[in-house]
């Protein structure tokens, strides 16, 4: 999946299946929100609902090769975040 997919996975509000970055973990989740994490455009904080526990979970979010892929890792919900 791209950053784009993942961009029109948000807008419409399609149920997506993503992979944790360590391959631990296939997530199914309907995406809420990105929130920039810094401003190099490449680090972002993905805010998601999981559908099979339904629950909100927050993830760290990567783009690599130039935009055209990228990388996920969980937040454990003990780390608050400033959103």
């Amino acid at each position: 999946m791209t950053n784009l997919e993942l961009f029109a996975a948000m807008a419409t509000g399609k149920t997506v299946n993503l992979l944790e970055a360590q391959g631990y973990h296939t997530y199914t989740l309907r995406i809420q929100g990105l929130i920039r994490e810094d401003g190099s455009g490449h680090n972002w904080i993905m805010l998601a609902d999981d559908t099979d526990f339904n629950e909100p979970l927050k993830f760290f979010v990567r783009t690599t090769d130039g935009g055209g892929q990228f990388t996920m890792r969980y937040i454990p919900k003990n780390i608050k975040i400033g959103y």
